[in-house]
């Protein structure tokens, strides 16, 4: 699924699928006649997953677990379906868990993820060395560095012989950027 998100209409969303907004979750809609070539195929879908829970737990190639919902021959990331059932649109290009936690897909925990608003609401990534977002060690000059990374760029802060100074003005830099209080603490990728 890493290649650009297939349109959802959210129309049909809504045809097969209930969503309760205070859990995030999906359950099957009971289906018509016309989803069907035969009576008995209809009637023994219907007894099997109606009012029971859509889909499962899907591992991304980034190791993130999203829910995941397969819909008419589509698999579709529950948070996207989420986006258009409540909304009656097509879900932007990219959605935001507010919390990172990528299962929660409660309405109130989903935000439009442009670019620009997702690198600003981001997790300590794995890789990090430091343990602190925007900071790292400068072999050069054995000093501390204060960074801060935005719409793709890196802009230097400043050079620091303490760890804490440079966390504290790569802080201040990021609350002055607009920054999410809590872009670079430690997150989950959620088992």
């Amino acid at each position: 699924m890493g290649r650009k998100a297939a349109s959802i209409n959210p129309e049909l969303v809504k045809e097969l699928l209930d969503y309760e907004r205070e859990t995030g979750e999906f359950t099957w809609r009971k289906r018509g006649r016309k989803w069907f070539d035969s009576d008995r195929k209809w009637m023994a879908w219907n007894q099997r997953y109606a009012g029971k829970k859509a889909g499962g737990k899907w591992r991304a190639k980034d190791g993130y677990v999203y829910w995941l919902i397969t819909l008419t021959g589509q698999r579709c990331l529950a948070h996207r379906l989420a986006w258009a059932w409540v909304t009656g649109e097509d879900p932007p290009g990219q959605i935001d868990h507010m919390d990172w936690n990528t299962l929660n897909n409660r309405f109130e925990n989903l935000a439009d993820g442009s670019s620009g608003k997702n690198e600003k609401n981001q997790c300590l990534p794995s890789n990090n060395t430091s343990g602190a977002v925007g900071v790292v060690w400068d072999k050069q000059r054995e000093k501390w560095k204060a960074q801060i990374k935005s719409g793709g760029k890196v802009r230097t802060i400043g050079r620091f012989a303490l760890f804490h100074e440079a966390c504290e003005a790569s802080r201040n830099a990021r609350i002055e950027s607009g920054f999410s209080p809590r872009h670079g603490s430690p997150g989950s990728k959620t088992a």
